[in-house]
């Protein structure tokens, strides 16, 4: 089935297909759950969707998963504007006045989309972080923008999750900073060397080895312990900068919101003092020729009643 209009808010996108998955097995699966109007299947560019004729059957849908067919687990997500990040994440950033960003507030008003695990609002900023239990949480906000809290309107976009971003770092650090040692690197200085001089220092050769194979068993018991505190260390750091990254960011971005704004006051109140200026000239001009036409008339009643003066 095709069509040639959807409603972004009915359609899921499905990756992860066997290649076997035809259109039909797809829709039969995905009628259980509402009214399937459209659905497409296409394994060699990995964007297969279901157009459901309702966001309630979407809704419906994306409660229920896990979805496994055909031996394979789909991933599921809905279809989202193409500005906003397609990433699945937990997080969002939102932005407002003060009124509108306080911890209450905002967990009073995002409750109604999903669990709020936690919530982030750097002191005196206008900016904070929510964190949710499930990515379709956070999709179905970005589907709703815009939102408002008192009659304002929130900027409100999605947030990458620090933590993923903190472990795929701190796996490729571990992986460069601890590769494992080889024994043969001990001996290496007495390969360059003479043969004769070789056999007059193997036993020199024999012990060093001795006493460095103590030192890595030592080593090797010690070894995790230090990991485990390094891996902490860098962490930690890594969350730091991340953070302070983000902070740094969304400040610059906050302060260029607030220049923008009073641009946008200076334009507007230019526009009214320009509108209250025209209206003060139209108003001079017709009072100039009221004057006018009162002082032409009073002249001209004068000089009729004026008496005329005899020649004798």
């Amino acid at each position: 089935m095709t069509s040639s209009k959807f409603n972004p808010l009915c359609r899921v996108l499905i990756t992860n297909l066997d290649n076997r998955t035809t259109d039909e097995q797809l829709e039969e699966y995905a009628s259980k759950y509402g009214t399937v109007i459209d659905c497409h299947v296409n394994n060699e560019n990995d964007d297969s969707f279901i157009d459901f004729s309702k966001p309630l059957h979407v809704d419906s849908f994306m409660d229920k998963r896990p979805h496994i067919l055909d031996g394979l687990e789909l991933n599921c997500r809905r279809c989202l504007p193409m500005n906003e990040l397609q990433k699945q994440v937990k997080r969002i950033f939102v932005r407002g006045s003060r009124a509108q960003i306080s911890e209450h507030r905002l967990n009073n008003y995002f409750i109604k989309y999903g669990k709020v695990l936690s919530s982030n609002i750097p002191h005196g900023k206008q900016f904070g972080f929510l964190a949710f239990s499930d990515y379709d949480i956070v999709d179905k906000i970005i589907q709703d923008k815009p939102h408002k809290i008192g009659g304002v309107e929130l900027e409100v976009k999605k947030a990458e999750d620090l933590q993923k971003d903190i472990n795929a770092q701190s796996r490729i650090s571990n992986l460069k900073n601890n590769r494992p040692k080889s024994l043969m690197d001990i001996d290496m200085d007495s390969r360059c060397v003479s043969p004769s001089l070789n056999r007059q220092t193997s036993t020199i050769s024999n012990s060093v080895r001795t006493k460095r194979m103590r030192s890595e068993s030592y080593n090797s018991q010690t070894e995790p312990s230090r990991l485990v505190e390094k891996l902490k260390d860098i962490e930690n750091e890594n969350r730091k900068l991340k953070e302070n990254e983000l902070l740094i960011i969304h400040r610059f971005e906050n302060d260029l919101w607030r220049a923008q704004t009073d641009l946008d006051d200076e334009r507007r109140r230019h526009d009214q003092l320009k509108l209250e200026y025209e209206f003060v000239r139209r108003e001079l001009n017709r009072k100039t020729l009221e004057l006018d036409f009162l002082t032409g008339t009073r002249l001209n009643g004068h000089t009729q009643h004026l008496p005329t003066r005899s020649r004798y």
